[in-house]
């Protein structure tokens, strides 16, 4: 039986090539060559996506320069019977832990072995995943490749970590510990490089200990080693990694009240006590917005649609924003969407779930993850409804928020979530914060004029005059309608650009008619602006000149216009 684990793990290594810890991702220096910028591209690039496609390599045939060609696992026999089983579990050392329980505890053995013989995929992608978390010694980074090699920024910090480290041993005055030291002391100018060293043995200790978690669930036998000595703190550290001249200690920079900083960089201190609602809105839809250019850029034919719903139900007002963009997984609501300044689409897990996504040119209004929280500024309850585009709808998940703010919201199944619709958010108004009424006031800037009202579906329309997706509006649950077209496809010279002028003016409701008027006489004059082949907005000269008169121009934070 260990003959066939054995041959297993090679042959789950063989497959997966390029195993390495799963350190935390690192921004690329500025100060390298580009020639550098390029080997630590394709570095992260390779580690990030190595995983993704090990599960189907046993399928590959490689050539070899002689033109003669071959598979990575040669035996038809074992390649037929578990290749497959091979190549999952190489896959799974990326996977999160909570994945791991989609292999099996047993798996019979193929004909040729004995009967008494069993794969076990759960327990040997436990030991792959700690032996990968525990190669961290210096037979990595040999000494004459460190001084061959010109290796800079946050490579070098590796280098130099593991450089120094020694091999993985039991802990002889205690066998429940592994225990790792260094052959060298870490000056303080190796003090990233030190970092790197705590955290890379914190990984494995944590990789031990949620294996172990694992085999113990399933009846499997624990390891026998359960943590790594000085894995608690820097301080218990720096008993086995040495340092010289210096003293690692915990202290690090943190938020003792997350609420409030949420409350503050989130609401009103941020976005002012002015127009709270609309700038809720704002960001809903800009939220919206980004999800489906993000799925248009993996299905070119999709057709966005962001659809703002308001209705009364049970003595309140409850808003909505649904969209039909990538919609979120589970791991993307916990790690970011819930990860307060933390943005989705620059992280590691966008790139491995929108491969290509990033260098396809595709960019994000949304920059700081931030603006969601915008939302509590005006609302009571706050629910998340949402799954992935190419998901069904049993996988589909909602995020409720019953009194607000809270930093532990619930996670649910959800079934009301439509076929159509990757994400809808809903809050209900809070009267005490915010109140609204479907005929929206328009205070005038000058003197001498008067105030007048405008529908809420016309504040909608105003709002994403910039957008380059489709807007929809509904109120009381009415057929919604449309009040905004892709600002990208506008048709020049026809009646289209008359009424988008109206919308970002309001001169349809304005009490004096000449703005109206002045749009229905010179709209033909507006002309697209493009640069370098990039979309800026639209332009023409304004010839009625009025003190007294709105705008007629608007700047937008929507990429469209921005």
């Amino acid at each position: 039986m260990k003959k066939l684990i054995l041959m297993l793990m090679a042959l789950v290594l063989l497959c997966n090539p390029i195993m390495c810890g799963r350190a935390s991702a690192q921004s690329i220096p500025e100060d390298l060559t580009d020639e550098q910028k390029c080997y630590e591209t394709d570095f992260k690039s390779i580690r990030l996506l190595h995983a993704l496609y090990a599960k189907d390599l046993f399928k590959s045939l490689f050539h070899r320069k002689d033109g003669s060609s071959f598979y990575i696992i040669e035996n038809d026999s074992i390649r037929n019977h578990l290749g497959e089983l091979i190549c999952k579990i190489a896959s799974s050392h990326h996977w999160d832990f909570e994945l791991l329980e989609t292999l099996e505890v047993q798996f019979p053995a193929p004909s040729e072995f004995p009967v008494e013989w069993r794969i076990n995929p759960i327990k040997i992608a436990c030991i792959l995943r700690c032996a990968d978390a525990g190669h961290i010694d210096s037979g990595r980074a040999p000494d004459y490749l460190l001084r061959l090699l010109d290796i800079r920024g946050v490579s070098r910090d590796h280098w130099i970590s593991q450089n120094r480290l020694s091999q993985i041993d039991i802990n002889v005055n205690d066998p429940s510990q592994a225990i790792i030291k260094s052959n060298i002391n870490f000056k303080e100018e190796d003090f990233s490089a030190w970092n790197v060293a705590y955290d890379a043995i914190c990984v494995l200790s944590n990789e031990i200990k949620n294996s172990n978690l694992l085999l113990k669930k399933h009846g499997v036998k624990e390891f026998k080693v359960k943590s790594i000595c000085g894995s608690t703190s820097q301080e218990e550290l720096a008993k086995y990694i040495k340092t010289d001249g210096w003293k690692p200690c915990d202290a690090s920079i943190h938020i003792s009240n997350v609420e409030d900083l949420i409350r503050n960089l989130g609401g009103e201190k941020l976005y002012g006590s002015e127009h709270k609602l609309e700038i809720v809105l704002r960001e809903l839809i800009q939220n919206a917005r980004d999800a489906i250019k993000a799925r248009e850029n993996r299905e070119p034919g999709i057709e966005g649609k962001i659809t703002v719903s308001i209705k009364k139900k049970d003595d309140k007002v409850w808003f909505s924003v649904s969209d039909n963009g990538v919609g979120m997984s589970l791991k993307t609501i916990k790690d970011y969407f819930l990860n307060f300044g933390s943005s989705f689409w620059a992280s590691d897990l966008c790139k491995q779930e929108y491969p290509g996504l990033s260098s396809s040119g595709y960019e994000s209004v949304g920059k700081f993850g931030i603006g969601f929280y915008s939302i509590f500024m005006v609302s009571s309850e706050v629910l998340v409804e949402t799954r992935k585009f190419d998901k069904g709808l049993d996988e589909a998940l909602i995020v409720k928020f019953p009194r607000g703010l809270t930093l532990r919201p619930l996670i649910c199944s959800c079934n009301s979530l439509r076929t159509s619709i990757s994400t809808v958010v809903s809050f209900s108004l809070d009267r005490s914060k915010c109140m609204w009424k479907n005929n929206f006031t328009i205070m005038p800037s000058t003197l001498g004029e008067s105030s007048f009202d405008i529908p809420y579906s016309a504040v909608i329309a105003n709002l994403t005059a910039g957008l380059d997706v489709d807007v929809y509006y509904s109120e009381n649950e009415e057929d919604s309608i449309c009040v905004h077209h892709n600002v990208e496809k506008m048709k020049l010279r026809t009646q289209e650009v008359a009424k988008w002028l109206k919308d970002i003016t309001y001169s349809d409701y304005y009490p004096n008619r000449k703005i109206s008027d002045y749009i229905d006489n010179n709209y033909m004059r507006v002309q697209k602006i493009e640069y370098n082949g990039n979309f800026y907005g639209y332009a023409a000269l304004n010839t009625c000149w009025d003190s007294r008169n709105f705008t007629l121009g608007i700047t937008t934070e929507y990429s469209a216009l921005g």
